[in-house]
């Protein structure tokens, strides 16, 4: 790297912001961009730059166990009534629910998909249901897609930001962590109006500053190796997508053996299971 070009901006390393917007789609990489310290450090910015104290975030559930936390940090309200049946992969969102739980200070509706610990990927009619929702109350969506690139075939992801009406009031989560298997480089980014990044780029400049910049121009590289293989089976996502599926179903035929049936995922690399079939008694519990 000592022959590289290491400078930085306020909202990430120039090259790995370009590349990143030709990733993710035709976007400013100076202004609709920020390169963050992990997922968890785009999320935590994301929560301290738009929430006001006492407004609501909305989260459907089972979710990632960091949500919570970061919110009340931020001087937010975390609202997790939504829940989702979770019986089978056929994860399904009770948008009755849903809609009861916003109200006149609800702020943000948190959307994950492909979701964490449940491996659901949102279909385009229920993004489009989430959307509705968003538009008519006027929230703000936060999206975390950080396991976009590690989607199960025939499931196909869509962004919830390509949807009408949907750019301007929502902002995106990327990992490089789970883009790339690369969890200790702790790189995250941010897509979203130029508006709302500001307003994280003054969070960052004034806690974590910046990111790696070495660490920066590796992925940046990583990125540009990889644009030209999209789509293809040389591709490192196609290849990544159909090992973690054949270790899936290696773990799930294992789990249905020993009684505890697998709630297949659609995507990520976390696979959930039952343990009804072991009972409540201290014997079923020293058999696990």
């Amino acid at each position: 790297l000592q022959h590289l070009e290491l400078t930085n901006t306020d909202t990430g390393h120039p090259r790995l912001v370009n590349a990143l917007a030709k990733l993710l789609r035709s976007i400013d990489p100076m202004k609709e961009i920020i390169v963050s310290v992990g997922g968890y450090g785009a999320l935590s910015a994301v929560f301290f730059a738009l929430l006001n104290p006492g407004e609501e975030v909305v989260i459907i559930e089972p979710a990632f166990d960091c949500y919570v936390p970061q919110i009340v940090a931020a001087g937010g309200v975390p609202v997790c009534d939504v829940t989702a049946d979770i019986d089978s992969s056929e994860f399904a969102v009770d948008f009755e629910l849903l809609e009861k739980s916003i109200n006149k200070k609800t702020k943000i509706l948190l959307l994950n998909t492909p979701s964490n610990p449940v491996g659901k990927v949102f279909s385009v009619e229920e993004l489009k249901k989430i959307a509705d929702i968003c538009i008519r109350h006027n929230l703000i969506c936060v999206s975390d897609e950080v396991y976009e690139w590690l989607v199960f075939p025939p499931n196909k992801h869509y962004k919830i930001a390509s949807f009408p009406g949907m750019w301007n009031r929502t902002v995106t989560i990327g990992s490089a962590g789970k883009t790339f298997q690369v969890t200790g480089w702790k790189l995250g980014w941010t897509v979203g109006p130029e508006r709302y990044i500001a307003a994280m780029q003054i969070i960052q400049q004034n806690t974590v500053y910046t990111c790696a910049t070495p660490l920066q121009e590796a992925l940046a590289m990583t990125i540009e190796e990889e644009l030209p293989l999209l789509g293809t089976e040389k591709s490192f996502f196609h290849q990544i997508t159909q090992d973690v599926m054949r270790k899936g179903q290696k773990i799930a035929q294992a789990l249905k053996k020993v009684g505890m049936p697998p709630i297949r995922p659609q995507a990520g690399y976390f696979l959930l299971a039952s343990i009804a079939n072991m009972g409540k008694s201290h014997a079923g519990c020293s058999a696990l």
